[in-house]
Order: C-alpha cells, then sequence, then structure tokens
C-alpha cells in the first residue's frame, strides 16, 4: 500500500490526473461539482484507473481540495 497527497480540482472539461514536481503532489482534474459526494467518488473512480490500482481509499481530506489517499497494489509506478 502506497500513500499519496492529492489535490483535487472540481468542475473540469475533463478528467485526467497530473502529477506535479514542484508540489510533489498528484493534481486530479473531475468534471464532476462536489455535490453529494459526487466528486469524491469520481476521484476513487479515476485514480484506481490511473495506477491500474486493486483499491484506492481516501483516508483524510473528505471535505477539502486536498486528500490524503491509500492506493493498494498499484501496477503503474508512483511518484513521491
Amino acid at each position: 500500500m502506497v500513500k499519496i497527497e492529492v489535490l483535487v480540482k472540481v468542475n473540469s472539461k475533463e478528467s485526467k490526473v497530473l502529477f506535479d514536481s514542484d508540489l510533489r503532489k498528484y493534481i486530479v482534474y473531475l468534471q464532476s461539482k462536489p455535490i453529494n459526494n459526487k466528486a469524491n467518488k469520481e476521484l476513487l473512480k479515476i485514480v484506481k484507473k490511473f495506477f491500474k490500482a486493486e483499491k484506492v481509499d481516501i483516508v483524510s481530506g473528505f471535505q477539502t481540495n486536498t486528500k490524503t489517499m491509500d492506493i493498494v497494489n498499484p501496477r503503474n509506478k508512483i511518484n513521491t
């Protein structure tokens, strides 16, 4: 299991994941708005697909745009 820091940008034109080497964080752009947990659900789906992980969880930051996430058995390389 690997822990990562994620900065979430909601209401974007497209969903994508980028790594910012200056911030040392992943930036995840989501199409969803942060209403009724839609953005967190999309975040879990996008991050799981991006890392080809077995499971992903939000550890902290459920109601903020900066989150700590656990990535279980990622098949793609994770920058730190």
